[in-house]
């Protein structure tokens, strides 16, 4: 396998481990807070430290 395809097999494969985890973890209702977090921690490991969280109406 060369390296281009390693990297995107790690990266499906981490993905899919993002999905389950939310998926065990349910919120309803628009109570979504630790969703967000969840979210919020992934975007901020890359690199992006400018979140505005919030619905627009």
């Amino acid at each position: 396998m060369n390296g281009v395809s390693m990297h995107n097999s790690h990266l499906a494969d981490e993905i899919t481990a993002w999905r389950r985890h939310l998926h065990q973890n349910p919120e309803l209702d628009f109570d979504v807070h630790e969703t967000t977090r969840f979210v919020a921690e992934k975007l901020a490991s890359f690199g992006i430290n400018h979140i505005e969280m919030g619905a627009l109406a």
